[in-house]
């Protein structure tokens, strides 16, 4: 069986994404949160701005409904984690394919080159981790577990996020 190796890098990379957007709350009677795309977003694509945060607040909700109640997600917790794991990679991956890697020494040949069509095909590539999610999730022993309103919240926005990715992909143009 593989080893499966700890998300440190991988919150490394999802913290310097979610630095790149603003949330802003309005008060009053209706109250909303939105979350846009900040200056320091250094995307072309306002889209994957805006997918990287909410794939990091999904992956933290996940977490803390697991740790406010481990019976809430029981045995389902770990595969599901690890597969939005598998996606936020992806999708750090296929931003680096559409900027490409920072300025290399003189001499040296760049890490990687910026290519449409494979940052396409690397986004393509994330949603099939959060629809095995969203399988989970929707299986006959996530709906005897997981609580039906908590299950409802998060299959929306599992899916809320694919679909996100996939408009991305369709109208992805990298610099």
């Amino acid at each position: 069986m593989p080893r499966r190796l700890p998300g440190i890098p991988l919150v490394l990379a999802l913290a310097a994404a979610t630095a790149y957007a603003q949330t802003t709350t309005t008060t009053g009677t209706p109250t909303t949160s939105t979350t846009t795309p900040g200056s320091g977003c250094r995307l072309e694509h306002p889209a994957l701005c805006g997918i990287g945060p909410r794939l990091a607040a999904f992956r933290e909700t996940v977490f803390e409904t697991y740790t406010d109640d481990p019976a809430s997600l029981g045995r389902l917790f770990d595969p599901i984690r690890f597969r939005l794991q598998m996606s936020a990679f992806c999708f750090t991956r296929a931003i680096m394919l559409c900027v490409g890697s920072e300025p290399t020494p003189p001499g040296k040949a760049p890490r990687i080159v910026a290519d449409e069509n494979r940052a396409r095909r690397q986004l393509q590539r994330c949603v099939r981790p959060i629809a095995m999610a969203l399988a989970k999730i929707r299986s006959n022993y996530g709906r005897r577990i997981i609580p039906p309103d908590l299950a409802a919240a998060l299959a929306s926005e599992a899916d809320g996020i694919a679909s996100d990715l996939k408009a991305a992909r369709e109208s992805l143009t990298c610099p």
